[in-house]
């Protein structure tokens, strides 16, 4: 199950792979909104960050970013998708660049 995928609401407890907010919107189209309307190095406001989903894109982007959320809930699931979206980030940061080499004739 990717992160950015709605999760059904099923009387469990909230968690990273497990997602009940009710409004949750796909990661891609909060990059592809961002990209729209937030320069390079710009800041994202997101007064009802939910489940992070802005922090996320943010995070791939290169933004910065404030989040306010009022349920604690919803703010820990978001404290771990945007933690997970960083790591994930700084991974392929290190990861070496291929070298592309044209044909021999």
């Amino acid at each position: 199950r990717r992160m950015d995928e709605p999760c059904r609401i099923d009387g469990k407890a909230p968690t990273i792979a497990r997602n009940n907010h009710s409004t949750v919107k796909p990661v891609t189209l909060m990059a592809f909104l961002i990209a729209l309307a937030c320069p390079e190095g710009g800041t994202v406001l997101d007064p009802f960050a939910g489940s992070g989903t802005t922090g996320c894109a943010a995070v791939q982007l290169d933004r910065h970013y404030i989040l306010i959320e009022q349920d604690a809930g919803y703010c820990e699931i978001a404290r771990a998708r945007i933690a997970a979206a960083v790591a994930g980030r700084q991974a392929r940061a290190a990861q070496p660049a291929l070298a592309l080499e044209a044909p021999g004739p």
